[in-house]
């Protein structure tokens, strides 16, 4: 028994087919859904690493932004604190 799930109304999509209605052999079949199941595994398993690899490049680049925003700032200070002593009475 093979449940359709196609596009349309609810009925449809729930329709129980008899696999008598079909002509293809079953080993056939199993063999092509066994390669579309393989297919669609190695797809998303791809898509869930390069979604791996795009986190953490986005978190090493808010590391080094937040870096060299915290160097900034100390080398701001360093240099006020230089033109303050630098500044005759």
């Amino acid at each position: 028994m093979f449940y359709f799930l196609g596009s349309g109304s609810l009925e449809l999509a729930m329709k129980v087919v008899n696999a008598a209605d079909y002509k293809s052999p079953r080993h056939k079949v199993i063999g092509f859904l066994k390669e579309a199941r393989d297919r669609l595994r190695d797809k998303y398993r791809k898509l869930r690493s390069d979604l791996r690899k795009a986190e953490n490049q986005a978190r090493a680049v808010t590391k080094s932004r937040d870096a060299w925003k915290e160097r900034a700032k100390a080398a701001e200070a360093a240099v006020r604190i230089f033109q303050k002593k630098s500044r005759p009475p």
